[in-house]
């Protein structure tokens, strides 16, 4: 973790400074933001045989909870602060997640890149009747289990007619439409982590070597492509949409109970981005939704079965701000 730290800082201080000309006389120096929002988070685990699931897929969610936070940058450069203010959903059925999340973020015309902290404690089995349970039953609430997300995404746009800081985080203001292909890369450390199995009793059987896990760490490269594109319309009205896939390399290291089993994979990446709303010089304000896909699978020599282990999450968000 302290290796890929130092990267990410690394790449946050050094990149910008061979990136990107001059940002023209229409960008403003400073911009703050308020938002609320709702994270969404998502565990799931399946196993194949012969191309075929075995037995139930095991879902686990995050209870969501509506936050609160705000987003301050200096030219290309902002950090965004949030605090959860409640969840949304009961928690005598769906217990209480807990949560940070910090994102340092720098956006220029052509070059992007979201530095983030992700750190999730409290779940609940998102399908219990699968396994013989009902809503609230004390199995189905997983205080224990934790998951924590720290990487960075980095983006660069092809078009000179194409802002990235404007697509993204209405860092400018919108005054054309237009789009641009993006390459990306992403370097990303996962961890998920529990007290005991995150599979369910009833369907062990169907995972072989999984059947006790519970959880792992799972560091990924990956890069790739995709297009963004952004349309204005009358009266500083604006929508934009980003989609972006990558594949790379995953070093994995799983908890068995009383062993850890290391292993390579293929690892795939998805995020897409969309926004839409108002947008003056001065003051702007919105509805934005972005998710994102991370996927490995695991195959078992002894039993002839693999395992799928995915993680989603996302975002909805509500927010204003003003430049200056």
């Amino acid at each position: 973790m302290k290796k890929l730290f130092l990267l990410i800082m690394g790449l946050s201080i050094f990149i910008p400074l061979y990136s990107e000309e001059e940002t023209d006389e229409t960008v403003k120096n400073f911009n703050i933001r308020l938002f609320a929002n709702s994270p969404i988070q998502n565990i799931e685990m399946k196993t194949m045989a012969n191309g075929e699931q075995k037995g139930k897929e095991v879902s686990y969610n995050a209870n969501p909870y509506a936050n609160a936070g705000i987003s301050a940058s200096y030219k290309w450069l902002g950090f965004t602060y949030s605090r959860a203010a409640g969840s949304l959903k009961d928690e005598k059925k769906f217990g209480k997640t807990k949560a940070n999340d910090y994102q340092f973020y720098l956006y220029q015309k052509h070059f992007g890149a979201d530095i983030f902290y992700q750190n999730y404690s409290g779940y609940y089995l998102a399908n219990p009747s699968d396994f013989g349970y009902r809503e609230g039953d004390p199995e189905t609430i997983r205080s224990d289990i934790k998951v924590r997300n720290i990487g960075i995404n980095v983006y660069y746009s092809f078009s000179d007619d194409f802002s990235l800081s404007e697509c993204f985080k209405q860092m400018e203001n919108n005054y054309k439409s237009s789009g641009s292909p993006l390459v990306s890369l992403s370097v990303n450390e996962f961890k998920i982590s529990g007290d005991s199995s995150l599979i369910p009793e009833s369907v062990q059987a169907d995972y072989g070597d999984f059947a006790d896990y519970r959880g792992g760490r799972y560091k990924s490269i990956s890069a790739g492509g995709g297009y963004a594109y952004l349309k204005t319309y009358p009266n500083n009205l604006y929508a934009s949409a980003a989609l972006m896939a990558a594949v790379g390399y995953m070093n994995s290291k799983e908890n068995i109970n009383i062993r850890e089993v290391q292993s390579h994979s293929l690892a795939i990446n998805v995020n897409l981005k969309l926004s839409a709303g108002y947008s003056s010089e001065y003051l702007y304000a919105g509805l934005t939704a972005f998710g994102f896909l991370n996927s490995t699978s695991k195959s078992s020599d002894k039993d002839r079965t693999c395992t799928d282990i995915s993680c989603m999450g996302g975002m909805v968000e509500l927010f204003a701000g003003i430049r200056f």
